[in-house]
């Protein structure tokens, strides 16, 4: 409850050089958590010595929660300061502020006044920081109506609470209205890519608070109340759609929160709609560039060409671009728009489709002769349906002078170069224009006929040097008039014995004929023939031979044949190469002298072609791990050479001969092998041999037979694979052969003495040591007992506590003693004793053993001395 005002009056006018302090005024209402609710009143600050009318009235108002209830600080002529302690319900910490609503006379107007407020932080009631004056640069002063003003103090430091005071050297007497003091939390704020944030249509933005050191961050979707969206210093906003969103930022410190919230605006950027191609489809011939285009092309945006509707290859960017496909077919591209960053949700499509290039125009003829004046025409052969041909006289460009499959010029006077192209129907050209020459004859000329020489006896062929095609050449033996005796490019003279001249004239398609030219035959000598340097040549099948002549003769040609008596001319030169041969073939060489006189016989060359041997069959072999294996030649051909690799092709040689052994195998391994003859002939392929590891055998299963009073019989499983079998009975440190044979599935045991106990152990052998199987586990049979002295354990028993069978026991007349041992399939023993009258009920620790098979080990004394040791098994039955 507050006091009545005329009581606080008269308790003011009566402090005088004394401490005045009231207290325990009843709050109006609870502040709210970020204001404080706490005061210690008056709090002097020295130096006073004397304070009239000084003193605190309704001290508690200021920390009632009433915003608009107030204590009132008097201070009165004189030094010093008096003042409140105000505790805040929060601790504030560097970076917050505290806000303090007060009263002055002439609120902010009187700076002067201002510096006698002071304010100053507390920490555990004690002075955290100095004090500061409410004119100082650090406070911020607001009015707030009338004489009222807002101080706002920064927190340099941990504080819990503030001292407002008034005094300094006051003129006359002064009251200070301290309304409340209020903890604002220091504000998180966005940090500089948060606070301009922009995202493209439908998309999340991840908005980043700063200064966030020692507060709680909240996010918001408003800035009063709203919906929680987010706790944390990084925030994922939902989607969020043109023009955009605001979200803000709340901070707090142990559930108080600051009142006012950091706005943070994300700009949505709409996207761009699909662009429109101008067309949707092209078409271009192969090799030529299609142009695709936006329609419309926007301002600000930037369009980018793909391969694929989504993803892809970019192959492109800009509203218009050139692509080249490098093959006929149909291609599809897509363009999407972007702006600012942000691209259309679809791409548009545009096709191009690639015609074929038509083949260049097949010609029945690439060149023609005609006199001058002639007509000439020239045809495409074989014309194909749909498709035009242009002809020019240009090889590029011009223009075209006919269009059809058949040009015709009637009256051609020089020559002339003509080109062809093909358009197809899809309007693509030929890559290349096809040529014909034409060419314009005069009268023809003289034609030129070398002169010949042969060997007296012999003849030889007058040829036209250089003919015309077209022209007709006609033979005489007169230079002037004459019918002619032969007509042709070329003349064969018959046998000739002297000298003679021959006269020949040119005729064109025309009609024209030239002057007649003398051709002059010599009679000479024939040359000596050939000589070789090898006249036989070893080779394989499937290479080249080269025969070379000895010592040719300068001036001299030698020509080869493949018969030994005309036939074509293989080659000409002193060295012949053979090509590749499969058989032996002979090859013939003759010398042409210098003035064209042929020898009388060709020499002849032979290759003796060698073939190929086969690949080889091989055996290959089975070996223990470690050990080198034999590799063999299956069936060896005398005199060819076998050659050992590692790779089916290629690498070096590892050895030569029949056999191969290799080095120690760890693991089986294929080897190749080729045939090679004593020249050298190789067989086209290699064999591949196995050289493989001998797997190790099965150990038998053993079991013990018929037993007498000497005697047991042990007997065990064939194994498969195994060459025969070895026992043991001192576990392996020496091995007999089973007295069945070696390869014997039984072994007898003799001379014994009556209830004697043998163990026996046995193996498979293979064919190699390393394939021998391990020792079986070791099985004990027992003789008779020719005293009648039986001894009966039970296979089974049932302690199911019926009374019946409940006891595993050894039963015998004689038995004088017994230790006995049980174990369960895990090796572990679940039962020993030497009383043999208890016998075992089944359990181990009191604990009944599940039903099963266990192994039993018994030492039985028998009245006349004799100890048996027994093993065997029994099923509990439950």
């Amino acid at each position: 409850m507050h006091l009545p005002r005329v009581l606080v009056k008269l308790q003011i006018f009566l402090c005088l050089a004394f401490t005045c302090l009231l207290t325990g005024i009843a709050h109006a209402q609870t502040p709210g958590c970020q204001y404080a609710d706490a005061q210690q009143s008056p709090i002097y600050t020295s130096p006073i010595s004397v304070c009239l009318l000084c003193g605190i009235v309704n001290p508690g108002m200021a920390v009632d929660g009433d915003m608009s209830t107030s204590s009132s600080i008097r201070a009165n002529i004189g030094q010093g300061f008096i003042g409140q302690l105000l505790t805040l319900q929060q601790g504030a910490v560097a970076g917050d502020s505290i806000r303090l609503k007060l009263g002055l006379p002439g609120g902010i107007s009187d700076p002067a006044l201002l510096g006698s407020v002071r304010l100053q932080l507390y920490l555990s009631s004690n002075p955290a920081d100095g004090p500061v004056l409410l004119n100082s640069s650090t406070v911020r002063v607001s009015a707030a109506g009338g004489n009222l003003l807002e101080a706002v103090m920064p927190v340099t430091t941990a504080s819990d609470a503030i001292l407002v005071s008034l005094g300094g050297s006051l003129t006359a007497l002064t009251t200070l209205e301290v309304y409340y003091a209020e903890l604002i939390v220091r504000k998180a704020r966005p940090d500089e890519a948060s606070a301009a944030a922009q995202v493209c249509a439908g998309a999340t933005a991840t908005l980043t608070a700063i200064n966030t050191s020692g507060v709680v961050v909240k996010w918001y979707d408003a800035p009063d109340g709203g919906n929680e969206l987010f706790t944390g210093e990084t925030f994922n906003t939902p989607a969020i759609q043109p023009p955009g969103a605001t979200f803000y930022i709340g901070s707090s410190r142990n559930g108080c929160a600051n009142t006012t919230r950091e706005p943070v605006t994300v700009t949505a950027l709409p996207l761009p709609a699909a662009p429109v191609p101008a067309s949707t489809t092209r078409q271009v011939c192969l090799g030529a560039t299609a142009q695709l285009s936006v329609a419309l092309p926007q301002a600000g945006y930037t369009y980018t060409w793909f391969d694929a509707a989504a993803a892809g290859n970019v192959v492109g960017s800009g509203a218009t671009v050139d692509v080249t496909p490098l093959a006929e077919g149909t291609y599809a591209y897509y363009v999407e728009a972007a702006a600012s960053g942000c691209a259309s949700t679809s791409r548009a499509r545009s096709e191009v489709t690639v015609a074929a290039l038509p083949a260049a125009p097949a010609l029945a003829v690439s060149s023609i002769q005609v006199c001058n004046g002639g007509s000439v025409s020239f045809s495409v052969q074989n014309p194909v349906a749909g498709a035009i041909y242009r002809w020019y006289n240009a090889a590029s460009g011009g223009t075209p002078l006919f269009t059809g499959t058949l040009l015709t010029i009637p009256a051609l006077t020089a020559d002339t170069t003509f080109y062809v192209e093909a358009v197809s129907a899809d309007g693509c050209t030929s890559a290349t224009r096809t040529t014909v020459q034409a060419e314009v004859l005069a009268p023809p000329a003289a034609p030129q006929i070398d002169a010949a020489a042969v060997c007296a006896g012999g003849s030889t062929e007058l040829q036209v040097k250089n003919p015309v095609a077209g022209q007709v050449y006609n033979w005489y033996n007169v230079q002037a008039n004459g019918a002619p005796f032969h007509s042709g490019t070329s003349y064969v003279t018959p046998a000739l014995t002297n000298p003679v001249s021959y006269y020949v004239e040119a005729v064109g398609n025309n009609g024209c004929t030239s002057a007649r030219n003398t051709a002059i035959v010599t009679i000479h000598g024939a040359p000596v023939a050939a000589a070789l340097e090898n006249g036989t040549i070893e080779l394989c099948a499937g290479n080249t031979a080269t025969f070379s002549v000895a010592a040719p003769v300068a001036g001299y040609t030698y020509r080869w044949y493949s018969q030994e008596a005309g036939g074509q001319v293989l080659y000409t030169g002193p060295d012949f190469t053979t090509p590749a041969l499969a058989a032996a073939a002979n090859y013939y060489v003759e010398a042409v002298s210098e003035n064209g006189c042929v020898g009388s016989t060709r020499s002849v060359a032979t290759a003796a072609v060698t073939a190929s041997p086969a690949a080889p069959e091989l055996e290959g072999a089975s070996v223990c791990a470690g050990q080198p294996a034999e590799l063999k030649i299956k069936d060896p051909v005398p005199g060819i050479i076998y050659r050992w690799y590692e790779t089916s092709a290629g690498g070096p040689v590892l050895y030569s001969g029949n056999s191969y052994t290799t080095a120690p195998l760890t693991a089986g391994q294929n080897y190749y092998v080729d045939a090679v003859t004593a020249g050298g002939c190789a067989s086209a392929a290699r064999s591949a041999v196995m050289a493989s590891l001998l797997p190790q055998l099965s150990a038998p299963g053993l079991s013990v037979g018929n037993t007498s009073v000497s005697s047991i019989t042990f007997q065990w499983s064939s194994v498969a694979g195994a060459t025969g079998y070895e026992v043991s009975l001192n576990n392996g440190q020496t091995f007999m052969v089973p007295s069945s044979g070696t390869t014997g599935t039984m072994h007898t045991v003799t001379n014994l003495a009556p209830i004697q106990s043998v163990a026996l152990q046995v193996r498979a052998l293979g064919e190699n040591s390393c394939q021998h199987s391990e020792l079986s586990a070791a099985v004990a049979g027992i003789t008779a007992n020719p005293g009648g002295e039986p001894i009966y354990i039970p296979e089974a028993f049932s302690p199911n506590g019926d009374g019946r069978n409940d006891l595993l026991k050894v039963y015998g007349s004689t038995v004088v003693a017994v230790e006995m041992q049980v174990y369960n399939i895990l090796g572990q023993r679940v039962y020993a004793s030497k009383d043999w009258s208890r016998g075992w009920d089944g359990t181990v620790d009191g604990r009944a053993l599940p039903m099963g098979v266990y192994a039993y080990m018994a030492r039985v004394t028998v009245r006349s001395g004799v100890v048996m040791v027994m093993r065997g098994k029994v099923m509990i039955v439950r």
